[in-house]
């Protein structure tokens, strides 16, 4: 019975940090797949901890090249 409970509790605990790491402060970079110029940059989406952890980069790929390199 203690076993379970103390498992259940290390769960828990690490459930609580997992969702910590998911809110993360997030910039969306749109580029071309093929030549790997940028379409666009959006702006930070940024979580509760805003300044206590670095930016994450998502890259998305549009299209597949730019006008200079079509």
């Amino acid at each position: 019975m203690y076993v379970f409970k103390a498992f259940f509790s290390i769960f828990h605990l690490r459930a609580a940090l997992l969702e910590i790491d998911i809110t993360m402060c997030i910039r969306l970079i749109e580029k071309y797949a093929v030549c790997g110029c940028i379409y666009y940059v959006h702006a930070v989406d940024p979580c509760k901890f805003y300044g206590r952890h670095a930016v994450v980069e998502q890259v998305v790929y549009v299209g597949s090249s730019c006008k200079d390199h079509a």
